[in-house]
């Protein structure tokens, strides 16, 4: 067989070795004992010039398919070209190392590629088999190579659209580039290892073989989840800042349209409706002063001035600041720091920070109950810090509510009837403490009150 081979310079396939009459008798009692059942013997050439032959056995009768025969082909003429340029490296030797440097180089920059890459990249045959599968591939995925290299693409991603409708068969990105010349990019979801599903955009593309002839694709994936959830808390977003303009803005404009059309009547009614339009107004640029603090600080817009700040006196003036507050429902503020705590901040900021906290505190309680004000120095980790509480006694907050309070307009179903609030002044808290490198706690339970701990650099 080999030298058929060689003198015609084509292929020889045997699907079958017990029925092939070419097989001599010793030939097939040794390939019996093997227990090889398929035989393909490939012409090593370079142009026009036979080398030798290679020959691959396999245990299985199965029939070879014609990709893998190109292939295969393509390997015999690649060994061939190797094989002459041994030849020449040997009669030329500094031609040999250019030629290996220069290969060497582009080997190493192809494999730099494929294995730094940070979007998955995987290749697959014409019957849509996956035959290549990088780092980057498994570590989206959670696939390890291994796993899925001879499977079919669909068993293994099996890409779905966003309702979950399967995307392997008509629309098929591959079916596009084989049959349309066509190559691929766009979103969709992609199964990992662990089941779920994961939104991927991809960009497929065909692979040639010498005469043009799609023989495969390669495709570049990489997971969006962060994306999407961007666009999702954009859209919730804007969904949420309508909804909390709304209110304020209907009672304003509706009021004032009755007043403007006469149709108070009494003075104090008349009252009553531009005090209700004033306390909207309030609220209202309340909301959109918070937000833009909020928005300032995070973009790292808004600068946080230093200066050294007594705590006691900080305290003592956002106490009076909320004192008509207290006084009203009856609410004791208790003020237990030490006279002389020191720490280098923005004054203005750190006031926010305090009046926020405690006029939660105040409206989140009942009359009668009392909030605590504390801050007192501590080391944690060879750092000076100044930590400050604010504890009350009030209405408290659930546990399911408690990891959203931080999040821009979130309020708490138990309490939206009973209280108006804006659901912005616990991000802004956050985000203070973030911008001075700080970490801020709560702790609480429903009829038992809540406790707000900051721990802030000293050097803030």
């Amino acid at each position: 067989m080999p030298g058929i081979v060689a003198l015609k310079m084509k292929p020889i396939i045997i699907n079958d070795i017990s029925s092939e009459p070419r097989t001599d008798s010793h030939t097939l009692n040794v390939l019996k004992k093997a227990e090889m059942k398929s035989y393909a013997c490939i012409p090593i050439k370079r142009r026009e010039e036979v080398q030798g032959v290679f020959c691959l056995f396999s245990k299985n009768q199965r029939p070879f398919l014609n990709t893998e025969i190109e292939l295969l082909s393509s390997i015999g003429e690649m060994i061939g070209v190797a094989i002459e340029n041994i030849r020449l490296y040997q009669m030329e030797k500094d031609i040999k190392s250019q030629l290996f440097e220069a290969v060497a180089s582009e080997r190493s920059k192809a494999e730099s590629l494929l294995y730094g890459i940070a979007d998955g990249v995987y290749s697959a045959n014409i019957e849509r088999q996956i035959i290549s599968w990088n780092p980057s591939a498994e570590k989206i995925t959670g696939f390890k190579a291994e796993e899925v290299i001879g499977k079919p693409c669909k068993e293994v991603l099996k890409h779905t659209d966003e309702e979950g409708h399967s995307l392997c068969e008509s629309f098929c990105p591959f079916l596009s580039i084989v049959y349309k010349g066509e190559r691929f990019s766009g979103e969709m979801y992609s199964n990992t290892s662990s089941g779920h599903r994961i939104p991927i955009h991809l960009s497929s593309g065909p692979v040639l073989d010498a005469k043009g002839t799609v023989i495969g694709s390669v495709s570049v994936f990489r997971d969006i989840t962060h994306k999407k959830e961007i666009e999702r808390m954009k859209t919730e977003f804007v969904r949420t800042v309508s909804h909390e303009f709304r209110a304020p803005l209907s009672a304003i404009v509706g009021m004032t349209e009755m007043l403007i059309d006469k149709e108070v009547n009494g003075s104090e009614k008349v009252e009553k409706y531009l005090k209700t339009i004033y306390d909207e107004g309030e609220r209202l640029s309340r909301m959109v002063n918070e937000f833009l603090d909020i928005a300032m600080i995070e973009s790292g817009k808004k600068v946080l001035k230093k200066q050294r700040i007594n705590i006691t006196d900080l305290f003592k003036e956002c106490i009076t600041s909320v004192s008509q507050n207290a006084a009203r429902k009856d609410i004791k503020i208790k003020l237990l720091t030490q006279d002389r705590l020191f720490i280098d901040a923005d004054r203005e900021a750190m006031c926010q920070m305090i009046l926020n906290l405690l006029t939660n505190s105040l409206t989140y309680s009942d009359n009668g109950t009392y909030v605590k004000l504390n801050a007192y120095p501590m080391e944690k980790r060879g750092e000076n810090l100044i930590e400050i509480t604010v504890e009350d006694t009030g209405w408290g907050i659930s546990k399911k509510d408690l990891p959203h309070i931080f999040e821009k307009f979130y309020r708490s179903p138990l309490h939206q009837k009973k209280v108006k609030g804006t659901g912005l002044g616990l991000s802004l808290v956050q985000e203070i403490v973030n911008a001075y490198k700080g970490d801020i706690k709560v702790e609480s339970r429903i009829g038992e009150g809540t406790k707000f701990t900051i721990s802030l650099p000293v050097k803030a």
